[in-house]
Parts: C-alpha cells; structure tokens; sequence
C-alpha cells in the first residue's frame, strides 16, 4: 500500500511542473531543453535539494555538469534504440513491467481524487480520539531578548519593570526588536512553543519555572549572551492540544485510511470474480 501511495505522490508531483522551453544544448537538430535537465536532475542523490534551490541559480560549473550528464544520457539513448535494444525481450518485459506499475499508479489516483474528508467526520475523530492528541510534554511559548553583557540585561529588566502588567509584553518586543543580538529579534523575541529539551539546560531552567505573562527578573546566562525572557504561554503535560492544532493531521489520518479502504474494497471484489489459487 505505502509503494502504491508514493508511486502516486511521484505522478503527482511530476504532472504538476510546468516546464518552459529553454534550451541549454543542441544535438544535431534536437534541442536539449529544461525538460531533459529535470530528468537527468531527478536521477542525481540531490535532486530535492537541487529542484528546490533552483537549477539556474545553481554554480556555472555545477550546472555545465548537469548540462553534460543530460547530453551524454540522450546520446546514449539513441546509440541503444540505433542498435535494437528495444528489439529484446529484457527491454520488453521491463517495458511491460514499467506499464503496469503505471496503469495501477494512474488508477489508484483516480480512486483518491474521488475520496473526500468532511468537518463532521474530521471533528467527530478528534472528540473519540482525543487521547491521540495528549501533550506528553509541558510546553513554553516565549520570547527572548539576547545582550552581549550583564549589565546590558539588567538594564532591560529594569526598564521592563517599570511598566504596567497589561503593556509588558508590547514594551518586550519593542525593546527586543531594538536592543537584542539574536536572530529572533525581527520577530519581537519570538521563539515560537518548545519543550525544555529544545533549549540549552540554563533557558530552559529559568523559562519553565516562570508563569504566563512573567519576565525573567535576572538576567539568565548561556553560551550565547545573556537573556530576558517572558513567557507568552505554557501548555501542561497531559492537556488536550485544541482542535485547530490538529485538524490538518486528523484530515491526513482519515483520508490515508478511506484510501486504504477503498483500494482494499477494489481488491476484494476482483477476487471475487477472478478466481486466485496460492500454491504452496
């Protein structure tokens, strides 16, 4: 079944590109276009990361190779049909092969293209199945502000100290955006959620003994610098995470099995009428 389903993930893929006619060689009077390029591309270890940081940004020397491996396949190819290898029974019962594996690809997308996931079905999974969905870790969400010194810190700390409690997290950003070192900084500080294994042992120490809407009132020492921390929000071991979050696997997890069902469905019925004997 996982065969059949990355066999179609592959077609799908494929028949999504959409390929501009340059030409990057001639043979005789063949053009060697980007299509060939994609081809020779998709057989190389690297070809993910080549396709996605894009062939013509690639280095001059780099991309005369692939130009080269491209030109050299073609040529190959036309020397094999020049001689009759397509005349041989091993190139037919390959082709054969490579047919059927297709016809069946093709077939099983047709199936999935037909299978639909509704709300109803998706948010009555998630209330029967809301076990699936624990949190087996305690979760922070937080920002950060990154200064080389201690003095630095504790400059920011006391400043933050002087606003009221509903405008510290505003005050925050604007200081991280302005006073922090750290890559975050475009963000206000934002570190997104994380559990206390993402985080150097000195972070994670200080983040996970605060409360929502605290700021760390010391500065907090790492490899990196020194840090302030204010905790936008914390998610306990064991709760429940909320339908939104996971409503995007739910649709996944449902459709993976109505397409297993449906193929398993097709399968049962050609049993019926085509008669199968295993022979032991």
């Amino acid at each position: 079944m996982k065969k059949i389903f990355y066999s179609i993930l592959t077609i799908s893929m494929a028949g999504s590109l959409s390929l501009s006619a340059k030409v990057y060689a001639t043979i005789g009077d063949r053009n060697v276009t980007d299509k060939d390029i994609k081809t020779t591309i998709q057989m190389l270890p690297n070809a993910k990361l080549i396709e996605r940081f894009g062939f013509d940004r690639l280095p001059k020397s780099e991309k005369q190779k692939i130009i080269e491996m491209t030109v050299e396949n073609i040529l190959l190819t036309k020397k094999a049909y020049q001689d009759g290898i397509d005349k041989t029974k091993e190139y037919q019962d390959l082709l054969k092969s490579m047919k059927d594996n297709l016809a069946v690809s093709l077939y099983t997308k047709k199936i999935i293209s037909n299978i639909k996931v509704t709300d109803k079905e998706q948010k009555e999974y998630y209330e029967k199945h809301k076990d699936q969905f624990t949190l087996r870790n305690t979760l922070v969400k937080a920002r950060h502000i990154l200064v080389k010194n201690k003095e630095e810190a504790q400059k920011i700390i006391d400043e933050l100290k002087k606003e009221k409690p509903e405008n510290i997290e505003k005050k925050f950003i604007e200081l991280a955006k302005s006073k922090s070192i750290g890559p975050s900084k475009v963000y206000g500080g934002e570190l997104g959620w994380f559990n206390s294994r993402r985080m150097v042992p000195a972070f994670s120490k200080a983040a996970f003994s605060m409360k929502k809407g605290e700021f760390s009132k010391e500065p907090v020492k790492t490899q990196f610098g020194y840090h302030i921390i204010y905790i936008q929000d914390i998610k306990k071991k064991g709760s429940i995470k909320p339908y939104n979050e996971v409503q995007a696997d739910v649709a996944k997890k449902l459709k993976r099995e109505k397409i297993e069902k449906a193929i398993q469905k097709v399968i049962d019925e050609m049993k019926k009428s085509d008669k199968v004997t295993y022979i032991k």
